[in-house]
């Protein structure tokens, strides 16, 4: 089947979906809006789409004014896609700009599903809510799917059971394929390491980390290595505070920050580290917590992130409040209060994206969506 995806940008936990695709013999095209800096296509070079938008994001890091902003150029759009003879389009979200591809693919007859990382089970909505989400997406899929489950903050804080609002959506799980077998030693030195990964902006909480460690009273024997992006203005500055929050706090010697990291440089981090740390506020679907769940790393994630199910129901970490870093602390002390607390997590996340997560756990249900008439 001729499968085209068209999404802002050609994200890191779209690889191994594309390889799976491509692997059981589907032909495979991928369109974007920009690329980022520290992108790598080892399967697919993705095309930007034609448009009429000018300017730079490089510097500014300011995508969601980008693609708000996006100006399509319907034109070459259309002819793009009599060119490629997609049998199906799956766009990433629900822009001006997609929702005229979408117009576009109806008019050329080619089925267009929606991608996106909404929870398929949420609290009940009131008949309000439904309309205005109607009204909202109108000129978008019908059908849709989401590697998110549901959201453990909207588990913990609803007083009624979650439900399947949109019975048109269904879950289909990301793929992480599991490194080579290898023997996962767990502080082994009498310490404890600790990864964060994410780029360095306000919403990536940082911070709640250097605090928790500050306030941590095992910190003298905690290392804490944060790896993330750092192009644009905003990211810099970002950087800047957090170094001279880290130097204030006198916690340089047991805090690295990295920047620019490829993902294919990432797995020297995964192999030498115990914990990942995931601070985020408002995380649609971190797709490092499988990554370092798949190397056997424990994970402590907060409530509000798509991916903290995966934790929970692996019995591969604790969740926190990502405006509390005396939870993350107490999280830390646990670690040495009872260390097999931090093998058994690893061995158990490992185990669980094995099963959940693997090639075939993503074909079933997304060929089974394949197949459904509109």
């Amino acid at each position: 089947m001729n499968i085209l995806f068209i999404a802002p940008r050609f994200h890191s936990n779209q690889i191994e979906i594309v390889r799976t695709l491509i692997s059981k013999g589907h032909n495979v095209k991928f369109c974007v809006m920009y690329k980022g800096p520290l992108e790598i296509y080892p399967d697919v070079v993705p095309m930007l789409l034609p448009s009429k938008t000018s300017g730079d994001i490089s510097m500014t890091g300011n995508e969601a004014a980008y693609i708000k902003n996006f100006r399509l150029d319907v034109i070459q759009m259309m002819k793009l896609l009599k060119n490629l003879k997609p049998d199906i389009v799956i766009i990433r979200d629900k822009s001006i700009a997609m929702r005229r591809i979408v117009l576009l693919c109806d008019i050329l007859r080619i089925r267009t599903v929606l991608y996106d990382q909404s929870a398929i089970y949420e609290p009940a909505l009131s008949i309000m809510r439904r309309i205005r989400r109607r009204i909202y997406n109108f000129g978008i899929p019908k059908e849709r799917y989401s590697p998110v489950l549901y959201r453990e903050a909207d588990k913990l804080e609803s007083n009624s059971r979650l439900v399947q609002n949109d019975k048109k959506a269904c879950y289909i799980p990301f793929v992480m394929s599991l490194p080579y077998e290898f023997k996962k030693e767990y502080m082994e030195d009498g310490k404890l390491h600790v990864l964060d990964v994410g780029k360095y902006r306000e919403y990536k909480n940082h911070t709640v980390l250097v605090d928790a460690m500050h306030r941590c009273k095992y910190k003298e024997n905690i290392d804490i290595t944060i790896v993330g992006q750092c192009f644009s203005n905003e990211e810099k500055r970002y950087y800047s505070n957090l170094q001279k929050k880290i130097d204030e706090l006198n916690l340089s010697d047991r805090i690295e920050l990295v920047t620019n990291v490829e993902s294919s440089a990432m797995r020297e981090y995964y192999l030498s580290h115990d914990v990942l740390i995931l601070g985020s506020h408002n995380e649609l679907a971190s797709i490092s917590v499988l990554e370092a769940m798949s190397y056997g790393l424990s994970v402590f994630s907060t409530k509000n992130n798509g991916t903290a199910f995966c934790v929970t129901k692996g019995k591969a970490g604790v969740l926190f409040n990502p405006n509390s870093p005396d939870e993350l602390a107490n999280c830390l002390s646990a670690c040495f209060e009872d260390s097999r607390k931090v093998k058994i997590w690893g061995k158990n996340a490992r185990e669980y994206v094995k099963k959940h997560h693997s090639a075939e756990a993503y074909l079933m249900p997304f060929e089974k969506l394949l197949n459904i008439k509109n």
